[in-house]
């Protein structure tokens, strides 16, 4: 994704780009929070989020993504969020973001299979076996899909 990224804003950003290659995250933080545009602010909030700073690095998403121009697709700075809320453990937000990428683009298996652990978690397995299902269709051979899949039937079978 960060190569994607920084193909977008081009060379302005190389600093930056060569510290994250290296794994100078906080490096590469540190310059971006001393830019002012609206893709540093988006690109510090993924890196706060990596920081373990989760708070900070959502507000900083949210207010990008209610912004203007986007360098990347909507879908996916919804699933970004969602990930975060989900590793605040906060189920609700998390799984309102994964529905908002869905919505954007039902082909997100990336949020649909967040949104499954989301399902997981809640116990939810009837919710949990619907979405594994539609999963499965893209995804026949992927193993972890299909384990998933058994675990929740199990678990439907014991209500």
């Amino acid at each position: 994704m960060f190569e994607k990224i920084f193909d977008k804003l081009g060379s302005s950003y190389n600093n930056e780009e060569n510290y994250l290659r290296d794994g100078k995250i906080y490096d590469a933080y540190y310059l971006l929070k001393s830019r002012k545009e609206k893709e540093a602010q988006f690109l510090s909030g993924i890196l706060l989020i990596i920081m373990n700073k989760r708070k900070k690095g959502i507000d900083l998403m949210l207010e990008y993504y209610e912004g203007g121009k986007k360098i990347v697709e909507e879908d996916i700075i919804n699933e970004l969020i969602g990930t975060a809320f989900y590793q605040e453990e906060n189920y609700l937000e998390a799984s309102r973001y994964y529905i908002k990428s869905l919505e954007i683009n039902p082909n997100n298996t990336y949020s649909k299979y967040n949104l499954i652990n989301v399902a997981l978690v809640k116990k939810d397995y009837r919710h949990a076996y619907k979405l594994l299902q539609e999963l499965i269709k893209s995804e026949p051979n992927n193993n972890e899909i299909l384990e998933k899949l058994k675990f929740v039937e199990e678990k439907i079978n014991k209500i």
